[in-house]
């Protein structure tokens, strides 16, 4: 380790030696004490690596002996300082980043998102960069306060918001929200039928039952009471109902899909911009996109980090994709297929936990549309909490 480290401060050259009496070359070298290593033959010749201090002392070794050298790489500190002085962009480059570190301490050079998902993260950047926070952007403790006071009462699904800046990074930290009951655990509630069946199973956490499995009720009919009378000595207890009831049903559901219908297609002609924003400054890097007729237009905002290493700056990049309308006749099997489709999607959306029983199908077709109709038989809970209307205060 100390040998290499050595090797790069000192500098080495490698050569190659063409012509001439290559191996008497070397082994004068080797009498003089010129430390010549990693020899290695070569088209012309050989190949071999010398420290750079020794490299004047080989030509006249080399005249003597009639060879031609030729330097083909070099390594070391003073080449690379060499190399780094004829570019003084890199230079004025690393001044310039220097003076903005210390000049400029309230800009943010880069925003890390904690325990985000790619979705969470492109939401929560676009509200940033519409309170003004970005990388390249000038922050300080008030604004980042009330902007991360404000995401967190737009934003339905954080229990919690916090913006912290440090020595020119941003980091973004939430907690997601627990879905809440609709209803307190302490108020008086009822469970009522939010569609009509024949009750099949009942399972109260709360609550004294009104229905019991085998009975059909309609909807709005009450399942279960946050209160109970005592016969004997008249009064009421209160409770919260709570819990499921399942009950069997048989619907139908009849969707008509046509079979000519206008749809929206891409074309493949896509069209990009780039702008720069800094500070005060908003640069575009290439002109405006413009595309005629219909299109989309997606605008993705990433903080500029060339080879990991971030800079106080956003790149903003809009890109518009065509459109063009359509008119697309469905086949009947197709059609059918997007009707069963649409009174699945219902049903799901009405009974998320429904178990399907039964189904029959009648599928009609005509010259311009084709409709289908389900009869099914399924079980799913139809309990539905709400207040208790009659509780005494």
């Amino acid at each position: 380790m100390k040998k290499g480290i050595w090797q790069f401060l000192a500098g080495a050259v490698q050569f190659e030696i063409r012509g001439g009496q290559g191996e008497r070359f070397l082994n004068l070298c080797a009498e003089q004490g010129i430390p010549i290593q990693q020899v290695q033959p070569a088209a012309q010749g050989y190949l071999a690596w010398l420290p750079v201090r020794h490299y004047r002392r080989v030509h006249r070794t080399a005249r003597r002996c009639r060879c031609v050298l030729r330097v083909r790489r070099r390594k070391g500190l003073g080449f690379l300082l060499g190399h780094m002085q004829r570019r003084r962009g890199v230079w004025l480059g690393l001044a310039l980043g220097a003076a903005a570190l210390l000049l400029c301490p309230g800009m943010v050079w880069n925003i890390e998102f904690v325990d985000f998902t790619p979705v969470q993260e492109q939401s929560l950047r676009q509200q940033l960069y519409e309170n003004g926070i970005y990388e390249g952007a000038f922050v300080d403790a008030d604004q980042l306060r009330r902007v991360a006071d404000r995401i967190f009462v737009e934003e339905e699904t954080y229990n919690w918001v916090a913006l912290n800046f440090v020595k020119g990074r941003l980091v973004a930290e939430k907690r997601d929200r627990n879905a809440a009951p609709q209803i307190a655990g302490g108020e008086i509630t009822d469970l009522v039928a939010k569609d009509s069946g024949v009750i099949t199973a009942v399972d109260l956490e709360g609550g004294f039952l009104t229905a019991w499995p085998g009975q059909a009720v309609a909807e709005g009919a009450l399942l279960a009471t946050g209160a109970n009378v005592n016969d004997l000595t008249g009064r009421v207890a209160y409770s919260r109902a709570a819990g499921q009831v399942y009950a069997r049903m048989e619907k139908v559901y009849i969707c008509t899909q046509p079979l000519e219908l206008e749809a929206q297609v891409p074309t493949g002609r896509t069209v990009s911009g780039w702008r720069m924003k800094a500070g005060a400054l908003d640069i575009p890097l290439t002109p405006a996109p413009s595309m005629e007729g219909l299109y989309t237009q997606t605008v993705t905002r990433q903080g500029l980090a060339p080879l990991g290493f971030h800079l106080p700056a956003t790149l903003e990049r809009t890109q518009l994709r065509g459109l063009e309308t359509i008119r697309v006749r469905l086949s009947p099997g197709l059609a059918a297929q997007k009707a069963r489709l649409q009174i699945v999607l219902y049903l799901r959306e009405c009974f998320p936990d429904y178990v399907m029983e039964s189904c029959k199908e009648t599928v009609t077709q005509t010259e311009r549309d084709v409709t289908v109709e389900l009869r099914v038989i399924f079980t799913a809970n139809i309990a539905r909490q709400v207040p208790h209307q009659a509780a005494a205060p």
